[in-house]
């Protein structure tokens, strides 16, 4: 019997949330457990998630590559520069106005009370976070949220459902953090959506990164 097709829409934008959460589940499970096992310091703890996440995300991409999609589909391309300079400005006016509302709010931040040297603050957050983050995020769960649900609902439905978990991950920090974590999210998205590369929102995102880090070593 065939479903309706209202009906039939909703399953599967249903079935490509439940599998993109699932990648998700895996990519930081696997890093998880690792570092729960070695019980590494905190720089090599957070050196440790950062790339085995990254490793995992980069397995799921080469794997569903048998569905039809390709590294290109997921953001691994250039980028036109007038995508380059509307994340530089982008990025810096959202990281202007997060500053200065976190500086207004009784929130500590999420890189409050690591005890990290500057260096390896600067690598790992304004550097490797962005990549990071924006090659599972973007990359990964936006590009196969976008595949699977395709024309059935708005094309933002992929950018804003990712932007909802990225921001759900960081309320662990608070309310305001993770409302900006969604701003930061759906306008690496609609970068990422615009240009079809990963580079604009890596950008944005460092961008939106860099006070965070600068206000660290300034403590």
């Amino acid at each position: 019997m065939k479903l309706p097709l209202s009906v039939a829409r909703i399953l599967r934008i249903v079935v490509a949330l439940l599998f993109a959460l699932m990648l998700f589940v895996a990519v930081y499970s696997t890093a998880f457990g690792v570092v729960s096992v070695l019980r590494p310091k905190l720089p090599t703890a957070l050196l440790l998630v950062m790339a085995i996440t990254a490793l995992v995300a980069l397995v799921c991409m080469i794997a569903l590559q048998k569905t039809g999609l390709t590294f290109s589909d997921f953001g691994f391309a250039y980028a036109n520069r007038k995508y380059i300079y509307a994340a530089l400005a982008i990025g810096a006016a959202l990281s202007t106005c997060a500053a200065f509302v976190l500086s207004q709010v009784v929130e500590p931040g999420p890189l409050a009370g690591l005890a990290i040297a500057p260096g390896l603050l600067f690598a790992y957050f304004f550097i490797g976070a962005s990549v990071q983050e924006e090659l599972i995020f973007r990359g990964l769960l936006q590009t196969i949220v976008a595949a699977r649900v395709k024309i059935e609902v708005t094309p933002r439905f992929a950018i804003v459902a990712v932007a909802l978990l990225f921001a759900a991950i960081h309320l662990v920090v608070g309310p305001v953090t993770a409302f900006f974590a969604f701003i930061l999210g759906f306008t690496a998205g609609e970068l990422r959506a615009r240009s079809g590369s990963l580079i604009p929102a890596i950008v944005c995102h460092a961008l939106f990164n860099a006070p965070g880090v600068i206000r660290s070593f300034l403590q």
